[in-house]
This record gives structure tokens, C-alpha cells and sequence, in this order.
């Protein structure tokens, strides 16, 4: 019951919302719609780029780690392999 209160609201409102954007002017119903646009594009912007610095932090940090460790274990192998040898 509580859902359909809900969805009754809403219909409500929109419908509200429609009847007062045709009272409006065509341009100003534009301007409302490209600003509207423009702020989720910033939105979706910023959120993007704190995103990709996310993944630049974990690409750093596997680079770091794993790639150290291997790099490490490769200098013990050929080291262990040179003493073998001699």
C-alpha cells in the first residue's frame, strides 16, 4: 500500500511539473533541459576522474608490490643458478 501512495505521489507530481513546464516559453524550457544536461555531464565527469584515480592508485600499487617481488625473486634464482654453476 505504501508503494502505490508512492507511485501516486509521483504521478502527481509529474503531472504537476508537466503543467507548469507548458506555461513556460519554449527557450526557457530549452535552457532548463541544456542546464539540466550540463550539471549530470559535470556529474558524470567528476565522477569519472576520481574513479580513474582510483584505478591509477591500484595500478601503482600492484606495480609496486608484485612487480618488485618478482623482480626480486628472478635476481635470487639467477643468483642461486650462477652459484650452482660455479
Amino acid at each position: 500500500s505504501s508503494w502505490r501512495a508512492f507511485k501516486k505521489k509521483c504521478k502527481e507530481i509529474t503531472r504537476k511539473t508537466k503543467h507548469k513546464m507548458k506555461n513556460y516559453k519554449i527557450g526557457i524550457r530549452l535552457s532548463i533541459s541544456f542546464i539540466i544536461l550540463i550539471f549530470f555531464i559535470l556529474l558524470i565527469s567528476f565522477i569519472s576522474i576520481l574513479k580513474l584515480k582510483e584505478v591509477g592508485t591500484q595500478v601503482e600499487n600492484l606495480h609496486k608490490h608484485p612487480y618488485t617481488v618478482s623482480t626480486s625473486i628472478l635476481n635470487v634464482k639467477s643468483g642461486i643458478i650462477s652459484i650452482h654453476n660455479n
